[in-house]
């Protein structure tokens, strides 16, 4: 092994053991979906996800705005939105409903990774579109594995009280934004914005 690696990234047989290997990375990830890719981000990034939040409470604090988006603006940007929400209080409902808003504005990229030679066998249409059933899934991982969302932030570092805190920052933003006190905060028709 260390004179594979010894021979340098371009080596021949270096290229062919990386194009094997994603080859079984290919087929492995098209076997387990976007459920799989969902449990990869969320198992694999638990400080990412906690930076981001964050990130995000810095800015409500000093009263800016944010815009977070992913490469391809469904997967690490949907289960983003998916933890925001339910800070906010939102329900798995409103959280499933908003994150297949994305099917809305036509078919979903890939970011480009489809086009990647040494991505080859991936199943695209596994992962061009928001299916509800990824994100439901996603959403009963985390209740199975780690107690729910509010728990599983807790265990990534992310307090009770700092979960308290963007919460409050965020729907101070929004009441100020809105100050009607009637008004729901979140729509639930599949076609409402959150």
């Amino acid at each position: 092994m260390l004179k594979l690696l010894a021979a340098g990234p371009q080596s021949p047989v270096v290229q062919r053991l990386l194009t094997g290997l994603c080859y079984l990375y290919c087929r492995e990830v098209n076997q387990g979906g976007l459920e799989m890719l969902y449990r990869i981000l969320l198992e694999d990034s638990p400080g990412e996800w906690v930076a981001a939040l964050r990130h995000i409470r810095a800015s409500a604090e000093q009263g800016r705005p944010v815009l977070f988006f992913c490469r391809a603006g469904k997967d690490r940007t949907g289960l983003l939105a998916t933890l925001i929400l339910t800070i906010l209080g939102a329900t798995e409902e409103q959280i499933l409903n908003d994150y297949v808003r994305s099917n809305d504005y036509g078919m979903v990229a890939l970011a480009g990774l489809e086009e990647n030679p040494k991505v080859t066998g991936l199943d695209k249409q596994k992962f061009e579109k928001a299916p509800r059933e990824a994100m439901h899934y996603a959403l009963q991982y985390l209740k199975e594995a780690h107690g729910g969302i509010q728990q599983y932030l807790l265990n990534a570092g992310f307090s009770l009280d700092e979960q308290a805190e963007l919460r409050a920052l965020l729907l101070q933003a929004e009441q100020q934004k809105h100050p009607d006190p009637d008004a729901p905060l979140f729509d639930t028709s599949s076609k409402g914005k959150l």
